[in-house]
């Protein structure tokens, strides 16, 4: 009676579908291990535990599973290698890609997504080229939206907004999130113009814009010093499209209106923002004190720094940076000598590229490392 109540691994597998989803680790392994006890070992359940324990952020335990797997299959390389891509392991993914194709597998439309991913957060160029290729070959470009959407995404964060547009007008179909990463790309290469261009376009062919888009769009408007529009693009995502704007919403605000120097109104936008500001939204109002030398504005905002989070260590490298603005070095030391004794640290940040792949690469990144 009761053995017909067991579970079998199909229903597993499910709640552990549900566990990856809502990132129960600790309900995640209490069903890994009554699959132990019950001896279920297929595919499925084994495919479904690596996914859960990706998406918890415990791939090292993901791997540890693929690792038993003697009969690998596509279903088992593609949740690994999107594991450790969506952990942010690119060089990871990219070995296991390698180890993939070395072993005779060919990779389809879910490893090309993850792949591409990969080679847009590594600035491979190499092997998105080569992925490109591959793709076009097997006629998944065109008739991907995933694809070719992951593809446009790769060539914009590697600095080719020429050949993400191509990609792009390439594509028989498209979505929003496919509009959102070439107005993105634009973004990300500093033609406002050609963000808010692309963008009138994609209202023209009645497509709703998501919050990301939002965002994109109310930077190029900042960045363009397109304060009046970049104001009727906040407030139609709340009357218009609906939305309940986010703090990065907010932050594109403040730093529209601290660039063209309206700081005492920006000011007065953070003070009545609805959410709590972040450092993102504080960092764009302290960048125009900078930029107007209202460092008087910035002195006002450092002590709500303090009083909100005395213990944040990227509030104490703002201050540090406007009194370095100021020229008032003695205070410079003094934040830093307190950050040593707090212990706070912030890691540098550094950029890995390949070159010489392509001539035509953005002018940009040509004149930065030519």
């Amino acid at each position: 009676k009761w053995a017909a109540l067991l579970p079998n691994s199909i229903t597993l597998a499910s709640v552990l579908s549900s566990c990856a989803q809502l990132g129960n680790l600790i309900l995640g392994r209490s069903v890994h291990g009554l699959g132990i006890k019950l001896g279920l070992e297929e595919s499925i359940m084994r495919n479904s535990l690596m996914d859960m324990y990706a998406k918890c952020s415990m791939i090292g335990d993901a791997r540890y599973i693929f690792e038993t797997i003697l009969d690998k299959d596509m279903v088992a390389w593609n949740s690994i290698i999107s594991g450790y891509t969506q952990n942010g392991c690119a060089y990871q993914a990219l070995q296991l890609f390698h180890q993939m194709r070395s072993e005779s597998y060919a990779p389809d439309s879910i490893t090309l997504v993850s792949v591409l991913s990969a080679c847009a957060s590594l600035g491979a160029l190499r092997v998105g080229l080569a992925l490109h290729a591959y793709s076009t070959k097997g006629g998944l470009l065109t008739s991907n939206i995933f694809v070719g959407t992951a593809l446009l995404n790769f060539y914009a964060k590697c600095g080719d907004a020429k050949s993400a547009r191509m990609v792009f007008d390439g594509m028989e179909e498209k979505n929003t999130i496919t509009w959102s990463a070439m107005i993105g790309g634009y973004g990300m290469q500093g033609d406002s113009s050609g963000s808010l261009a692309l963008f009138s376009e994609m209202l023209k062919q009645n497509l709703e814009p998501n919050e990301v888009i939002f965002t994109t769009i109310l930077s190029a408007c900042s960045h363009a010093g397109m304060s009046g529009q970049g104001w009727g693009y906040f407030n139609s995502i709340c009357q218009q499209y609906k939305f309940v704007p986010s703090v990065k919403h907010y932050a594109c605000i403040v730093d529209l209106l601290a660039r063209v120097g309206r700081l005492e109104e920006a000011l007065e936008f953070i003070e009545k923002m609805p959410i709590q500001p972040d450092i993102s939204v504080f960092g764009a109002f302290l960048h125009g004190c900078g930029l107007h030398s209202r460092f008087d504005l910035g002195e006002v905002v450092i002590k709500k720094l303090l009083q909100l989070d005395p213990d944040e260590a990227c509030y104490f490298v703002l201050i540090s940076n406007l009194y370095a603005l100021d020229g008032r070095w003695n205070q410079v030391s003094q934040v830093r000598e307190l950050m040593r004794k707090r212990k706070f640290s912030k890691y540098p940040g550094c950029s890995l590229v390949e070159m010489d792949i392509r001539n035509d690469i953005s002018p940009v990144r040509m004149e930065c490392f030519g």
